[in-house]
């Protein structure tokens, strides 16, 4: 005696898996396009234009963006703490 599922629950099921399936199969499938795409000898993508390079620059710049906020941040911090114990005071 074998236990089978109706078809219109194991449908549910099919269904279910297929759509927690797709969303890891898109992005396999881009990651490993674009992954094509920079080691694709044809494209011969200059160094300045990869990811890697790209990326690097970008956190160079979000680093330089911060370190020149936070060495302004300290002025408006000490500003802050004037207006809070003006506020105190009233």
């Amino acid at each position: 005696m074998s236990f089978r599922l109706p078809q219109r629950v194991s449908a549910v099921l099919i269904i279910r898996s297929a759509s927690t399936l797709d969303p890891l199969l898109g992005i396999f499938t881009g990651v490993f396009a674009y992954y094509l795409y920079e080691t694709n000898p044809r494209m011969a993508l200059p160094p300045e234009q990869k990811l890697d390079t790209l990326v690097r620059w970008k956190v160079e710049k979000y680093q330089a963006n911060r370190a020149q906020s936070y060495s302004e941040g300290t002025s408006s911090d000490t500003e802050l703490s004037k207006l809070l114990a003006q506020v105190k005071e009233k």
